[in-house]
């Protein structure tokens, strides 16, 4: 168990790299054209039925403008136990369809593995998903990563990092209509286009 405690701040700080290092990289300029420009303004405050899901799952969570958890993480433990999965990446997922109401999201169909980061000398693992509805890339973020620990013939989650959005769908489910202009094509958003006179 001391081993576990001391083991999971590492894990969260990792995961938090993890995808933050993909949001980042999607910003640099690679083709010709206009810079991306993100337009989104406001923040979405998370519900009271989201604040009481974090607090069933007994971390400590902190919210980003979209009105979902930008770090979940139980400092003494876990986030869930006995989670299934033959895989990392199926229990992040298994995880992530639990709890899509936290997230906001009605369905985990459009999360994509981005990646499967495996800690060295422990079955611990860093799973990044990335959201895209539709085959339509999230902008400025859209993943989630979750810190996945092999225990036994099951899991644990330790911790979660995510820059998410709420699907469309899922912030009506919530109560709070979220425009669609939230996700955008990454391969759209720089194409050139037309000088304005």
């Amino acid at each position: 168990m001391r081993a576990l405690r001391s083991f999971v701040p590492v894990l969260a700080c990792a995961c938090t790299l993890i995808t933050a290092g993909p949001a980042m990289g999607a910003d640099v300029q690679t083709s010709p054209g206009l810079p991306d420009l993100d337009v989104r303004s406001g923040h979405i405050a998370p519900t009271a039925a989201q604040r009481a899901d974090a607090r069933a799952l007994g971390g400590e969570v902190a919210w980003n403008q979209f009105g979902t958890p930008s770090s979940l993480v139980d400092p003494g433990g876990s986030l869930a136990t006995g989670v299934t999965g033959a895989s990392a990446t199926d229990a992040a997922r298994a995880f992530m369809s639990t709890n899509r109401s936290l997230f906001r999201l009605s369905s985990t169909s459009g999360l994509e593995l981005l990646s499967d980061n495996r800690l060295a000398r422990i079955d611990a693992h860093a799973v990044t998903l990335r959201q895209a509805p539709g085959g339509v890339n999230a902008a400025g973020g859209g993943l989630v990563t979750v810190g996945v620990v092999k225990t036994g013939g099951a899991w644990k989650v330790v911790s979660v990092s995510s820059s998410t959005a709420s699907s469309p769908a899922g912030a009506e489910k919530a109560g709070q209509p979220q425009p669609e202009s939230y996700f955008a094509s990454e391969s759209n958003s720089s194409a050139p286009q037309p000088a304005q006179r």
